[in-house]
């Protein structure tokens, strides 16, 4: 179906990784109305307030990111996500997670719009040379590994995947109308921190990716607003660059290779997941199409 147009200044996701509220509502009334979409993490929600500081700001029309990475039995996944406040936009499934855990958080979901469901193929502060390591398996078996975790975790009805670096172009090659949202990104010259596969926001929208996720350069910056108008500025050079209008666009139908360069993709360590295969965690079954329409609501 086609993708929603999507203002470039709600593209932007700041991850509030801090450990008190106080730092964490500071920043958010800081940045005002140049950012309306945030990201949690077990860090912030696991404070006292944590949850609430969500609700408050929901009230305030700003959008939520809770980046979990939950696995657990289906039935706890289910009701976790049933009693999830309402109007949270995305959430997070381990990357050790496989086909029924997806399936119970759609079910937790039910009816609801959102929260749309993410899957993690590969960790980005992980790449070809940790699953090399892991696996003994080199370049080629690495990109199997991600693709058939991408293509499991669409076809089981989740709405999109994290992915960053190169693999941004490689998902986007081969699940066209799939959500992609994008950690690891870094202003030209900052550091990269713990992501071993990082772009700047303007190579991560020509990549193919809807939404960036940036956390360090913002909050630690002095002034944060100015970053985040940089960054903006520069999602929509990548607009641009790419061929859609500056603020108000739908994501590419002109795709880049499916076979990039080698080590770029975020998910779980081989050795972390439930399956069985080449890698550890694999599905034994055949992957399914790799071109498949994901229901977007973005």
């Amino acid at each position: 179906m086609p993708r929603p147009s999507i203002p470039a200044n709600d593209r932007l996701i700041v991850a509030l990784d801090l450990k008190t509220i106080d730092r964490a509502r500071s920043l958010v009334e800081s940045l005002g109305d140049t950012v309306s979409f945030y990201k949690v993490n077990v860090i912030l929600l696991l404070t006292q307030w944590g949850m609430g500081f969500v609700q408050e700001y929901l009230r305030k029309q700003k959008q939520f990111f809770v980046d979990l990475k939950m696995l657990d039995i289906d039935a706890t996944i289910q009701g976790a996500v049933e009693q999830l406040e309402e109007g949270v936009r995305f959430l997070t499934l381990s990357p050790a997670a496989n086909g029924p855990t997806y399936k119970a958080a759609l079910a937790g979901r039910g009816g609801r719009t959102y929260p749309q469901i993410l899957a993690i193929p590969y960790l980005s502060s992980l790449d070809h040379e940790d699953f090399s390591e892991q696996t003994g398996k080199g370049t080629d078996a690495f990109h199997s590994y991600v693709d058939r975790r991408a293509d499991a975790a669409l076809a089981a009805g989740c709405d999109g995947l994290i992915a960053s670096g190169e693999l941004i172009s490689r998902f986007r090659s081969s699940h066209a109308d799939a959500l992609i949202v994008s950690p690891g990104i870094r202003p030209a010259g900052e550091p990269r921190d713990d992501h071993k596969r990082s772009t700047t926001p303007r190579e991560a929208i020509e990549l193919g990716a809807d939404y960036l996720v940036v956390g360090r350069p913002i909050y630690g910056a002095s002034d944060p607003a100015a970053v985040a108008n940089r960054i903006i500025e520069e999602i929509d050079a990548g607009l641009q660059a790419r061929g859609s209008s500056p603020r108000l666009d739908s994501p590419p139908t002109t795709l880049r290779s499916a076979h990039p360069e080698p080590g770029y993709s975020m998910g779980c360590k081989p050795d972390e997941t439930n399956q069985t295969d080449t890698v550890p965690g694999e599905p034994v079954s055949a992957s399914p199409p790799r071109r498949r329409n994901v229901p977007q609501g973005s």
